[in-house]
C-alpha cells in the first residue's frame, strides 16, 4: 500500500451480505456496530482501485462516540472473522479492505450511508431490529415497502432482542423515519412493518 492519498472512487450503496449479518449476530452487538461504520466510511472516504480505504480511529470515535478499546474490539473481531483485512504504511495509517465472498446466488442488505448515519444514533438493539427487517423482507421475498410480518418472538429467537426492548427499539427507528408499523388486521401478532428508508 503506497503512503499516497487514495483515490476518490466513492460510493452510494452499503453492502452486508446475508452470511456476514449471520455471522455478526454472534458476535457483540458492537462488532455491527463497528462493521457498519467502517462501511460507512468506506462509502464517504472513497477507496482505491482496488478497494483499500483509510479511516482513523479519531473518525470512527466521534461518529460512535465509542472509546478506542471498542474500536479495536471490533477490527480485531472482524479479522479474525475474514470479513475485514488491514494493512498499515510506514506512516502508521490503517488502510482497510472488505474481503469478497465469491457465492452463488448470494444475497444482501443494501443501505445508504445516510441510512446508516441514522442508525449511529439509535440503540444498538433498535439497529439489529432494523437490519432484521431487511434479512425477514428477503426472506419473505418481499419488496420495496411492501408490508413485512414479523412476530415478537421471530425478534427475540433470530436477534436476541429481548421483548421489554422490542417496543423501544421499534420506536426509536419509527422517531428517526427509518420505518413504519401497525398491527396486522387480525389486531394480533403479527405486526405489520414497512420499511420507509433504505
Amino acid at each position: 500500500m503506497a503512503d499516497n492519498t487514495i483515490e476518490s472512487n466513492h460510493h452510494d450503496k452499503i453492502f452486508m451480505d446475508l452470511l456476514v449479518y449471520d455471522q455478526l449476530l454472534d458476535e457483540q452487538k458492537a462488532v455491527m456496530v463497528i462493521f457498519l461504520a467502517l462501511q460507512y466510511f468506506r462509502c464517504v472516504n472513497g477507496t482505491n482501485s482496488e478497494g483499500w480505504f483509510k479511516v482513523s480511529y479519531t473518525e470512527l470515535k466521534q461518529k460512535l462516540g465509542a472509546s478506542s478499546d471498542t474500536v479495536t474490539y471490533g477490527i480485531r473481531r472482524l479479522i479474525d472473522g475474514s470479513i475485514l483485512e488491514l494493512t498499515q504504511t510506514k506512516t502508521n495509517e490503517n488502510y482497510y479492505l472488505f474481503s469478497e465472498r465469491s457465492y452463488e446466488k448470494i444475497r444482501y442488505i443494501t443501505l445508504r450511508p445516510q441510512v446508516v448515519e441514522k442508525l449511529f444514533t439509535v440503540p444498538k438493539s433498535a439497529l439489529r431490529m432494523y437490519l432484521a427487517l431487511h434479512f425477514f423482507r428477503i426472506e419473505q421475498q418481499l419488496e420495496g415497502s411492501s408490508p413485512i410480518l414479523v412476530k415478537r418472538e421471530d425478534f427475540k429467537l433470530f436477534v436476541g432482542i429481548a421483548n421489554n426492548t422490542i417496543s423501544s427499539s421499534r420506536e426509536a427507528l419509527f422517531s428517526q423515519g427509518l420505518i413504519d408499523f401497525e398491527r396486522s388486521q387480525s389486531g394480533k401478532a403479527p405486526m405489520c412493518y414497512y420499511i420507509l428508508e433504505e
